[in-house]
């Protein structure tokens, strides 16, 4: 058969195609050792019934990889799907009895979401098995053809795209024909925490899709990527918003054993790509502050879209979040010397029994991840729009967390020239503090921004709850700082503890 395969290439390269090496494996042993190389293969061609080694019959072996067996053909597969260093784009399946194979794959992972394509056929004579050769050359050149361009940012915050990763967006963007490449920029990133020993980064980027003929681009797109544990809960969230608030659609997704990635198509009423409210913090002041109080109330109102909000009577301890750990946060804000009277764990006591059955206003289901990365602006649109996207698990909630969580992120997330923006912004948690002008363009622009939000939530909550609410972020942006350093969403760790300290001190004195 190697032969045969020898002849084919032979031919192929002669007629022009430029066409690397072919490594041939006549068994398991020789495959896996092939895989295994540093070495990109963009179309295997694969026999199910491969021995264990060249010129043997024998299929009895299994090698094993930490939790996965190879005995045979089939179970090579998952190893194929489980490249990540070049992940492999064309699977050709070559068989003598597709119906015993369809029947096997039945126990495995759909086929067809491993791979960018997938061919089975059953073995024919040498000009069939060319035909089917050639096919699966052509997908892997579409493959490869596909272009990504990620925008150039000089802020070393950013994150690298994966082998993997850029796998999965060449796939599910050649979904669609007319896809020939893709333009992104980061819109947010965080190395989250899955468990005790696992950490994995959670990607967000908006972009369009250039199209096949022409100079032509896409409608933007929002894309994110993550651990496979992760995403299921995602999808169903976001298209829970798309329902609701109808700015968004969830358009598909693709996976591998290691990452998923989903793309959602975002409304534009300017047809231009939309802005990141990092991009906008950027503008000149005198554009962005006459439109910030109206993108806010955009956001409020699409919140208002995910339910209709009641009183119902609550504690305060209700209003928390449920997972704070004072024990680990006090351990970190010891370690920087932190105010002995806002210890988190006192603070926590002592806010969670504020109040019994007091009246709160609740809305049952909130965007539960709202912050400066999940908010995008059409800028060009007449007037400039604001729409939510990547919504959180979506549980009930009181009315004002969302937009408390975006104003902490506003101060904590975005960036700004100077090494704290504390100062600019002081004096709007602390009573005490002197209002002092910002020193860049990102500072001003963030003020204008914070007093928007400010506005509009204390039009919708009353001041103290939404005080709560603000230091319920606060802290649970401090305690992120106590499991990792690094990988978060925090520009500036120094003013974390001092907006939290600021927020303590107004609820407990008041």
């Amino acid at each position: 058969m190697i032969f045969t395969y020898e002849t084919i290439f032979k031919r192929i390269t002669k007629e022009g195609d430029s066409l690397s090496q072919a490594v041939y494996a006549g068994g398991l042993s020789q495959a896996i050792s092939a895989i295994d190389r540093h070495t990109p293969f963009h179309v295997v061609i694969l026999d199910l019934k491969l021995p264990t080694t060249a010129g043997s019959s024998d299929a009895g072996e299994i090698f094993s990889y930490g939790e996965h067996r190879i005995q045979s053909g089939l179970d090579l597969i998952d190893h194929l799907a489980r490249r990540e260093h070049y992940p492999i784009p064309v699977l050709l399946i070559l068989t003598g009895n597709e119906r015993y194979l369809i029947g096997s794959l039945a126990q495995t992972t759909s086929l067809q979401e491993m791979f960018y394509r997938v061919d089975i056929q059953e073995k024919g004579d040498p000009k069939e098995i060319e035909a089917y050769i050639r096919s699966a050359i052509e997908a892997s050149q579409r493959y490869t053809d596909f272009g990504i361009a990620l925008k150039d940012s000089d802020d070393s915050y950013w994150p690298i795209l994966t082998a993997r990763e850029e796998d999965l967006i060449r796939r599910i963007g050649l979904a669609d024909e007319n896809h020939a490449g893709i333009e992104l920029k980061w819109v947010h990133a965080e190395n989250k925490k899955l468990s005790k020993d696992k950490r994995s980064w959670t990607k967000g980027l908006i972009g369009h899709f250039w199209l096949q003929g022409n100079d032509a681009v896409s409608k933007s797109y929002f894309l994110k990527i993550e651990d496979p544990s992760l995403a299921k809960g995602s999808i169903a969230s976001t298209k829970k918003l798309a329902d609701l608030a109808q700015h968004i659609q969830v358009k598909g997704s693709a996976s591998s054993p290691s990452r998923c990635i989903s793309i959602v198509s975002l409304a534009s009423w300017s047809g231009q790509s939309p802005l990141s409210l990092s991009e906008l913090m950027c503008l000149p002041p005198p554009e962005v502050e006459p439109v910030v109080s109206r993108l806010v109330v955009d956001i409020s109102k699409q919140l208002s879209l995910l339910g209709a909000s009641s009183t119902v009577p609550k504690n305060s301890r209700n209003l928390l979040w449920a997972w704070h750990n004072p024990e680990i946060y006090d351990t970190y804000y010891r370690s920087l010397n932190g105010h002995a009277d806002y210890l988190p764990s006192l603070v926590l006591d002592k806010v969670g029994n504020l109040f019994t059955n007091e009246w709160v206003t609740w809305r049952p289901m909130l965007h539960g991840d709202l912050h400066s990365g999940n908010v995008v602006v059409d800028f060009h649109a007449e007037p400039p729009k604001a729409f939510l996207i990547d919504p959180g698990p979506m549980h009930g909630g009181p009315v004002g967390s969302d937009l408390a969580a975006l104003e902490v992120s506003v101060v904590l997330h975005l960036a700004s020239a100077p090494d704290s923006i504390w100062q600019t912004v002081a004096h709007m948690y602390d009573s005490e503090a002197a209002v002092t002008p910002s020193l860049d363009t990102a500072g001003e622009n963030i003020l204008s921004l914070v007093k928007a939000i400010r506005k509009t939530a204390e039009s919708e909550v009353e001041q103290a709850i939404y005080t709560l609410l603000l230091l319920d972020a606060a802290l649970g942006q401090f305690g992120g700082l106590a499991y990792s350093g690094s990988g978060n969403k925090i520009r500036r760790p120094g003013d974390s503890l001092v907006l939290y300290q600021s927020l303590a001190k107004r609820v407990l004195n008041n």
